[in-house]
């Protein structure tokens, strides 16, 4: 048994699958399996991955394409060490990576889920930029509240106590958006934190899934966020949530834009209702509703 358990779903990765792969054999720290679930690929991904002889990875191969999180969902069915970490086949996890978050979370026995910072790299490698995370678990749970999900997917790394105790698994019926699914569902009995530290390279290029699926992907947080709203105990009428939407997902040039008066109107029914129900510290929810509202306004100018 391994201490740490990675899972990578795996399909048509071949142009940038070795550079993944490798960045993760060449980890600091070593006691660790790599779960690669090929999800019925039509390139030479599979070919790829056999290619490797180092005994941690362990390959499960798809004979009919799945979806990434049935294929997700295939790799945690596989999990058995203390720390569950994700990969994507197209990213590449900095050497210390492993042992930054093993540290972490031995230190930190309260933090159940934790991501970390991630530089932006093109299709060549190149850094293009960086991304700054929310800190604390009160500012992460906010965000999720308000449309954001301040944790890095392929960054995370998620106690597998959690997992089992509460069986979790991605959502099948949430595509482009398991993720942020997952995280609203276990907000209500997970903690959550992310490392201040660049720890993995995120690929960005038009293969993407945030670029190739954006309309349906933005579809698909409406519903899980409006699912989240309800189940903390908000009761929001269809013009509320109509508001929301756009007070948290941004505008969307295709959609009714509320008027400044409904803004302003939601961010009062928000700070009301979070100091009725104490879900969120006050100061931090109601400076972040106030970010989101100047924001929201500034598009009137």
């Amino acid at each position: 048994m391994s201490y740490a358990n990675i899972v990578m779903p795996v399909y048509n990765g071949e142009k940038h699958l070795s550079t993944a792969v490798d960045s993760i054999l060449a980890q600091s720290f070593t006691d660790f399996k790599l779960i690669a679930v090929d999800d019925c690929s039509t390139d030479d991904s599979l070919k790829i991955l056999h290619s490797y002889r180092d005994k941690r990875i362990l390959i499960v191969e798809n004979h009919r394409h799945r979806g990434i999180a049935a294929a997700l969902n295939q790799g945690l069915a596989l999990t058995d060490g203390e720390l569950l970490f994700r990969m994507d086949a197209d990213d590449i996890s900095l050497p210390r990576r492993l042992q930054c978050q093993v540290d972490f979370m031995r230190e930190n026995p309260q933090i159940d889920i934790c991501g970390a910072d991630t530089d932006l790299i093109d299709g060549c490698g190149n850094i293009i930029g960086h991304r700054n995370t929310k800190k604390g678990d009160q500012r992460i749970k906010v965000a999720l509240f308000l449309g954001e999900t301040s944790l890095a997917h392929p960054t995370v790394v998620i106690r597998n106590s959690i997992l089992k105790t509460h069986r979790i698994q991605y959502s099948e019926h949430c595509p482009y958006a398991e993720d942020y699914e997952l995280w609203c569902r276990c907000s209500t009995f997970s903690t959550y934190e992310n490392i201040p530290e660049a720890l993995l390279q995120y690929r960005h290029h038009s293969e993407s899934v945030s670029k190739a699926h954006y309309a349906r992907q933005r579809l698909t947080a409406r519903k899980i966020l409006a699912a989240h709203l309800r189940k903390s105990g908000l009761n929001i009428s269809q013009e509320e949530l109509n508001c929301h939407f756009q007070f948290a997902l941004g505008l969307d040039e295709e959609e009714a834009r509320p008027t400044k008066e409904q803004f302003a109107q939601w961010k009062a029914t928000l700070a009301e209702w979070s100091r009725t129900h104490g879900l969120f510290e006050p100061d931090l929810f109601e400076i972040e509703l106030e970010q989101r509202y100047q924001h929201a306004v500034r598009s009137f100018a």
